[in-house]
């Protein structure tokens, strides 16, 4: 859903807008679609560009079954199992997203739990 001010709304109402590197944050976590060798533990999700936010929206569908739940200032970062591969690498069964001020995006990519 369009917000208006380039705000998006995911059917899970989860907020997307400006801010990264990349100018936004939907650019920013499509960027978790492709390698980057530069960054050794870069999660990259096995869906390719297609079922990215979906997989997302599922994930933070699931936040209260979140192994771990980290609270610094108006960030909070949850690590959601998902019961199967979401990653490209092994292991890969958990998708970490970070948010502030309750549902706006910040990053959110596939990891492993270790």
């Amino acid at each position: 859903m369009d917000l208006g001010g380039g705000w998006y709304r995911s059917p899970e109402g989860l907020d997307y807008g400006s801010g990264s590197a990349e100018g936004h944050r939907i650019t920013h976590v499509m960027q978790y679609t492709r390698d980057n060798p530069a960054k050794p533990a870069h999660g990259v999700f096995d869906t390719g560009n297609q079922g990215v936010l979906e997989t997302v929206d599922e994930a933070w569908n699931r936040r209260a079954a979140a192994v771990s739940v980290n609270q610094q200032g108006a960030r909070t970062t949850y690590i959601i199992p998902m019961a199967r591969q979401v990653g490209y690498n092994p292991g890969e069964e958990y998708i970490s997203i970070t948010v502030e001020h309750g549902n706006e995006v910040i990053t959110a990519f596939p990891r492993s739990w270790n």
